[in-house]
Parts: C-alpha cells; sequence; structure tokens
C-alpha cells in the first residue's frame, strides 16, 4: 500500500498538488483512504485525468465502487451520496425523499439522473460525457379513515418539465456590436411555439429538446478598450420531459417523406424537426407522414408517456429510444 500511496503523491506533485495534500498523500496505507482523498479532491483529480484511468482500474477495482466511483461498468444506483462516472461507465442514478447527491461524469460516460421528491443533486460534466436528467413528479396517495398508513399509486409515474440552465457568453468588439448581437440571440426565443435545442456530445446520438425560454436575459457586461464580454444564465425549460428521439434523412425526391405508425392511448405531440408539429395523436395504428423539401438529416422528437406507447413503427432510425 505504500508504494502505491508514493506513487500516487509522485504523480499529484507532477500535477502541481499543494505541499500539504502532498504530505498527506503519502502517509496513506489503506486504499480506502486513498478513495476517500480522491473524492475530497475530485477537481483537482478530474482536471488532470488524476491517477489515469489505466493506474485506477488495476490497482483500485473492486474498492472504489462502494464509495460510488465506477470505471467502465454498467450500473443502477439508488441514493448514493456520490457518483463518479469514468471511462465508458452507463450509470442510472435514483435520488429520493430529501437526499443529496453529486454526480461527476468523465470521458464516454452515459448518465440517467432520475430525482424523486425533494431530492437534491448536483452535477459536474466533462469531455463527452452524456447526461440525462428527469425530475418525477409527487405520488398520488390517499389516507382512509379507520385504516393504517396509506395507499400509495405506483403504477406510473409522471414527470416534471426538465429545467435546464446554461452559462453562455457574447463577445463583441465594441458596445454596439454588443447590443446587435445580444438583440439577434434573444430574438431566438421570439418565435412562435417552442426552440429546439441540440446538443452535440455525440456523432450519432446528439442531445435534442425542445424549449422555451423561461426568465428574461440578465446580463453582466464587461468593457475594456479592446472587447466587450458579457456572460449570462441562461434559464430553458422543456415543458414535455420525456421523448424518442428518431433520425431520418432525406437524399432524393424518392425518400421525401417519412412515415410513423403508432398505438397509444395517451396523447404524443411530434416535432418533425423542420419546424412543423403533430399535436395531440392517439389511438390504435395510426399512421403519420410527413413531407420533407429539402435534402439533409432530420432529428423527430415523440413526446409524451412513451412508456405506455404499446406499438410503434417508423422507417426513421431510432437514436434514443426514451430520453
Amino acid at each position: 500500500m505504500d508504494a502505491v500511496a508514493k506513487e500516487l503523491a509522485k504523480q499529484a506533485k507532477k500535477n502541481g498538488i499543494c505541499e500539504e495534500w502532498y504530505k498527506e498523500l503519502r502517509k496513506l496505507t489503506d486504499k480506502r483512504a486513498m478513495v476517500d482523498m480522491y473524492i475530497r479532491g475530485i477537481d483537482f483529480c478530474l482536471a488532470n485525468d488524476y491517477p489515469t484511468n489505466d493506474y485506477i482500474r488495476e490497482h483500485f477495482k473492486g474498492v472504489m465502487e462502494e464509495k460510488g466511483i465506477f470505471l467502465d461498468d454498467s450500473v443502477n444506483l439508488v441514493n448514493f451520496r456520490y457518483c463518479v462516472a469514468l471511462g465508458k461507465t452507463k450509470a442510472t442514478i435514483k435520488v429520493t425523499g430529501y437526499k443529496v447527491c453529486e454526480v461527476f461524469a468523465k470521458h464516454q460516460s452515459e448518465v440517467n439522473v432520475v430525482a424523486e421528491g425533494d431530492a437534491f443533486v448536483e452535477i459536474d460534466m466533462f469531455d463527452d460525457s452524456t447526461l440525462c436528467v428527469t425530475s418525477v413528479k409527487g405520488l398520488s396517495k390517499f389516507s382512509w379513515d379507520n385504516y393504517h398508513g396509506e395507499d400509495v399509486d405506483l403504477t406510473h409515474k409522471y414527470y416534471e418539465a426538465r429545467e435546464i440552465t446554461l452559462t453562455c457568453f457574447i463577445k463583441a468588439t465594441d458596445k454596439i456590436d454588443f447590443l446587435v448581437k445580444l438583440t439577434e440571440f434573444e430574438q431566438l426565443f421570439d418565435a412562435r411555439g417552442l426552440q429546439r435545442l441540440f446538443v452535440d456530445v455525440h456523432p450519432t446520438k446528439p442531445l435534442v429538446y425542445e424549449v422555451y425560454c423561461k426568465d428574461e436575459i440578465s446580463v453582466s457586461k464587461r468593457w475594456s478598450e479592446h472587447n466587450m464580454i458579457g456572460t449570462f444564465k441562461l434559464k430553458l425549460s422543456e415543458p414535455y420531459p420525456l421523448k424518442r428521439v428518431l433520425k431520418y434523412a432525406r437524399t432524393s425526391e424518392a425518400t421525401k417523406t417519412c412515415t410513423i405508425n403508432i398505438t397509444t392511448s395517451k396523447y404524443v405531440n411530434v416535432f418533425w424537426g423542420d419546424g412543423r408539429v403533430d399535436e395531440d395523436i392517439a389511438g390504435k395504428n395510426v399512421t403519420l407522414s410527413h413531407e420533407y423539401k429539402e435534402n439533409k438529416e432530420y432529428l423527430i422528437i415523440v413526446t409524451g408517456c412513451i412508456d405506455e406507447i404499446t406499438s410503434f413503427n417508423s422507417n426513421a432510425t431510432i437514436v434514443w429510444n426514451k430520453l
């Protein structure tokens, strides 16, 4: 164990760790204590890819998982205090009640977070990691006179609208240029209906959302002789948080039509990716046809109670069965 601690301390010093932490690390003799120190110094470790995944795999697999650190694993977690997803980890994390969870996703990890009740989840994303977050509505509960306890409807769980906050900036050459760019950006959200947010995190599995701007944009400006930079937080809301995402490519007049055949008792909406929407679709073996005008790829979003669709067929390719 001493050899592992000394090697870790040596690597950490090369990455600029402070003297106090360097000395503390060298003294450790237990791998669990080393894992605890990794979590305490998680910002330093993730920023420096320290230690390497190969070193973690060789020395800490089988020990770190109980602390919520996973490398190239597929896991389902409930109410873990921490989750660190490394490598190609696929993690589904459920947080309920008044629990608190901190999530760190790095490399090519894929993380799905489900928050219920008054749970609080803090998330940091790095590299090419991907994330999906949903919040479950409160369950229906009934209390009967002269009976113990309560009845809880667990047949279905429904999700709150997804809130998305983006930290943004606008860079301009002078005040006039800044005002023009800011106005143009704000006007993107003035159009009728929902707007599409596209996050290019993977060449074949992008993240897409139909959103609207929830709050006004408040800009913090910094001016110098050379440029002006405005930073702001953009708060978006996705009213339909569960969806199925398809991809369709129009390559010629012969492939201009995309079709979807669906059976569902609950209403769904279809956002075709070209600005047009079919709303409140329900029934048995309902066929939708949509013609595209331009040759290109389109991402189609089907929103609603995706889990309650009993039949679904399309000549488009499924990108996300549930996102």
